[in-house]
């Protein structure tokens, strides 16, 4: 007396949400020689964001029955990232570089109002090794931190939760044997606190 399937399945929606957005962005960077040695990276991005959010009722047909609260998000923020590099000889560079970043948070919350953008910046140490076309050798040491972290709660809820970082190195070495065979090694150790 088996049963193969379960029938036809039909799922009526209630409610939709809808997530009307703009995003534009604008960026520029360069690159600067300060000495035959020594090379800059500047860059900036600026982003606008604008957006309505809301969640309408609807009976079985899909027609509104209730119309949600519009909640709107316009924000605009700018971020950068700056970087050094330093070859005091042909098979040796070194580096080092800092950025920030930024992330609007579009969900509302139960009140209606819209959670504080996510924040952060990540910084990066390191150099590079080069023996011809044969062997390279690339170590860093990073930190980067975000701020404004959304968490989702049971029941649909959700929070800030605050600030979240993370530091490491990580190694890579690539080789190449013959012009068909080449190797790669790499390795992560990231600690999150």
């Amino acid at each position: 007396n088996q049963v193969l399937n379960q029938g036809a399945m039909f799922i009526t929606d209630n409610r939709y949400q809808a997530r009307m957005e703009t995003v534009n962005g604008i960026f520029a960077q360069n690159w600067f020689d300060i000495s035959k040695k020594l090379k800059a990276l500047a860059a900036i991005r600026v982003d606008m964001f604008s957006g309505e959010y809301y969640t309408n009722q609807t009976d079985a047909n899909r027609n509104v029955t209730v119309e949600g609260k519009k909640s709107n998000l316009n924000i605009t923020n700018p971020t950068y990232r700056l970087g050094l590099v330093y070859k005091p000889i042909e098979s040796i560079s070194t580096y080092a570089s800092y950025s920030t970043y930024f992330k609007p948070t579009r969900t509302v919350a139960a009140d209606g109002s819209m959670f504080d953008p996510e924040q952060g910046f990540q910084a990066e140490v390191g150099f590079r090794y080069e023996y011809k076309s044969l062997l390279s050798l690339n170590a860093a040491g990073f930190s980067l931190a975000r701020t404004n972290i959304l968490q989702s709660l049971p029941g649909g809820q959700f929070k800030n939760i605050g600030t979240g970082t993370s530091k490491g190195a990580e190694l890579d070495i690539n080789g190449n044997i013959t012009n068909e065979f080449s190797v790669k090694l790499g390795y992560t150790y990231a600690c999150l606190l």
